[in-house]
């Protein structure tokens, strides 16, 4: 199928599996998804802000409405490493564990100690 599906469009594909009554519909990607008129139309896509990393970040909002309000407070996602030293430091280990992990490239944690 990849052969010759290369050139042909997703709409192509669609239509000719729905002609033999196969449930077919595209496959998007995550800013097709994003931009989809429906996700537009319930305001699902929300603009949160990393602070870490200084950027803004579209993340997916709460499905349901409730009265026409949104319940959700949205927060940017966290990230690589950013919590490990918390953790760790719940886990008992001391600062100088902590530093010698890092040291050792074992741990990767958004700051240093």
């Amino acid at each position: 199928m990849l052969e010759y599906g290369e050139e042909d469009t997703t709409e192509y594909w669609v239509d000719i599996a729905s002609s033999y009554s196969f449930t077919a519909t595209p496959i998007n990607t995550v800013q097709q998804a994003f931009e989809h008129p429906q996700a537009v139309h319930s305001d699902i896509v929300k603009t949160v802000h990393n602070e870490i990393d200084d950027v803004d970040i579209k993340v997916v909002g709460h499905p349901v409405k409730f009265n026409g309000k949104d319940p959700g407070q949205y927060t940017a996602p966290p990230v690589l490493g950013q919590h490990t030293i918390h953790i760790l430091h719940d886990l008992g280990y001391s600062d100088e564990e902590i530093r010698m992990l890092q040291k050792k490239n074992v741990i990767q944690s958004a700051t240093k100690l």
